[in-house]
């Protein structure tokens, strides 16, 4: 059997596979990343997801583990070792742009646009040896474009709406009403903010408020994923002069919850890609990210097989892992 893990900065996934690659368990819990989380919460978030992974089975007989994580990586191979059938099984560590490229191309070697918690361009060689990226250094520093970053900025449009020195936004109304706080309660947003357990999380959990905003027309809340898409095409097109890609690799898939939010970030990050990169194919992913090992192990199995069948096999098993647009 098969168990793939992805953790990051909102929230942990895993499968459970037989040897033929069908689902046989899966389990969602919160956050793994100790920049965010308390190290004892991230590791009770692991526990929780790999008990309703395996259906709190003591030795599911699990022969390989495909990890992608940012958090203590060290507790989650504890963890697992209760879940294998070999005192030492096949444990494959994927990084962000591996199980990007995995999951969202069924392929080893290409490009990788994430923004979820954080953001990150990436590049991969198809021979799976080179890894180069750019960004990732955390709200503070960066992580422009990212859910973070989107939610940072909404709270900010609204502070300035509140005190006057900016034009009034809808996302004044969505925080007032997403806090249960009074109208001209600003202190008590400040304050939400700093007791809040991450301050990146509680700037994440305002992103589907400013997206219903924009859908709404709310310039303010427009201009921000337009801005997100802006962020992220800038640190593509840098990446991709100093990658000198093959013929292959020349395409950049998607990756991380964030591009989810509104279009307009994806349309915005197209249309600059399409003026100053307009040989890259940028496009939404096949399957989320905890897909990357089964994809992995599928192309192993049938090295013979196109994309598109791998594709069809991995859409009818996994129907509620396929990312549609």
């Amino acid at each position: 059997m098969i168990l793939c893990f992805d953790g990051g900065g909102s929230k942990c996934r895993a499968i459970l596979a037989d040897d033929d690659l069908n689902l046989i368990g899966e389990g969602r819990s919160l956050g793994t990343n100790t920049n965010h989380t308390p190290l004892e919460e991230a590791a009770s978030n692991i526990r929780d997801c790999l008990a309703q992974t395996t259906l709190n089975k003591p030795r599911p007989g699990v022969d390989t583990f495909y990890i992608t994580m940012v958090g203590p990586i060290d507790i989650l191979l504890d963890l697992i070792k209760p879940y294998s059938r070999k005192r030492q099984p096949s444990v494959h560590i994927m990084d962000e742009a591996h199980s990007g490229l995995w999951a969202g191309s069924l392929a080893p070697g290409g490009f990788v646009a994430l923004s979820g918690t954080g953001s990150d361009v990436f590049h991969v060689s198809s021979d799976e040896r080179r890894t180069a990226g750019l960004g990732g250094w955390g709200l503070l520093l960066g992580d422009e474009g990212s859910g973070a970053w989107i939610g940072q900025q909404a709270y900010r449009a609204v502070v300035r709406d509140m005190e006057g020195v900016g034009p009034h936004t809808k996302l004044t109304d969505a925080a007032q009403k997403f806090l249960d706080i009074g109208e001209n309660d600003l202190w008590r947003i400040i304050s939400l903010m700093y007791a809040a357990p991450s301050y990146v999380r509680f700037f994440g959990a305002f992103v589907p408020e400013a997206a219903r905003a924009a859908r709404e027309g709310d310039e303010t809340a427009l201009r921000l994923f337009r801005e997100a898409g802006e962020h992220m095409a800038r640190y593509f097109i840098q990446l991709y002069a100093r990658a000198s890609p093959a013929a292959a690799e020349r395409f950049c898939v998607l990756s991380g919850g964030a591009w989810k939010a509104h279009p307009l970030m994806f349309d915005t990050f197209r249309q600059r890609l399409a003026a100053d990169a307009p040989d890259i194919n940028a496009r939404w992913p096949y399957f989320e990210p905890v897909m990357a090992g089964v994809s992995r192990d599928l192309a192993f199995q049938h090295p013979n097989w196109s994309v598109s069948r791998r594709l069809e096999f991995l859409t009818q098993r996994y129907p509620g892992y396929r990312i549609t647009r």
